[in-house]
């Protein structure tokens, strides 16, 4: 489909940023990149990368492809992340004990998840997997591991420490409800 959104440019952008043009994404901006071909595609022009070391470092091999191939590898890792993330969901959904069927259709089904997330190719799946992988292993009692997952997703967007404190509530009560 057309994409209405700009922000896998972005990506790019940063990512030819400090792999190709040796500009640090954090102290520069893809401004200073404006004969590079990604230049004329994305959008955020004047503002250093907002995204965790784990997610720029995940995009630079990117920079060293044609940018065509960049552009479809990461869509396609996008979509294959969107379907984990899906997977993720009926997983957890079985380890409550509870029917995965409507937790999967709610979440795969929902316009905002296919139209905005998944056709926008945003990098929220980036964070998302790691922060429900976190949520699957604390329910399967692997409260360390559970806190390295979560610290990955940190590491792709500081906004996910938000789960920290949640997971540690659910990690450190005795009967370990949800």
């Amino acid at each position: 489909p057309p994409m209405q959104l700009t922000d896998l440019f972005n990506y790019l952008g940063y990512a030819r940023l400090g792999a190709l043009h040796h500009l640090n994404p954090y102290t520069h901006t893809i401004r200073q990149e404006i004969f590079d071909p990604v230049y004329g595609f994305s959008s955020w022009h004047n503002l250093r990368s907002p995204y965790g070391p784990l997610f720029i470092a995940l995009t630079y091999p990117l920079a060293l492809v044609s940018l065509p191939l960049a552009y479809w590898g990461l869509k396609l890792t996008t979509v294959g992340l969107a379907l984990a993330f899906v997977a993720l969901v009926g997983q957890i959904a079985r380890q409550l004990g509870r029917d995965p069927r409507f937790p999967v259709a709610f979440v795969a089904l929902n316009p905002i998840f296919l139209i905005y997330a998944v056709e926008g190719f945003h990098n929220d799946f980036f964070m998302l997997v790691p922060m429900l992988g976190a949520i699957s292993l604390v329910l399967a009692r692997h409260d360390r591991s559970a806190g390295a997952v979560l610290m990955l997703a940190v590491a792709v967007k500081f906004t996910a420490i938000i789960l920290l404190p949640f997971l540690l509530v659910a990690a450190h009560t005795r009967q370990r409800r949800v």
